[in-house]
């Protein structure tokens, strides 16, 4: 479970990210990330690293 806070700290975080940086997305690098920013409505994409790295493993062992 993740606090409220510490998730309204984070899109704090990224909302500045995107004003100050123009940024169009967030690598979520971690796995308790994903969690946090499961139900989250951000302007930006977001791509969870785990899910990406299964979508991976997954298409190299159809293709074997």
């Amino acid at each position: 479970m993740v606090k409220e806070r510490t998730q309204q700290q984070f899109i704090k975080i990224i909302n500045r990210m995107i004003s100050e940086n123009k940024i169009d997305g967030i690598i979520l690098g971690c796995t308790e990330l994903p969690i946090a920013f499961n139900n989250s409505n951000l302007p930006v994409d977001i791509l969870d690293a785990m899910e990406i790295h299964i979508q991976q493993l997954v298409t190299m062992i159809e293709e074997n």
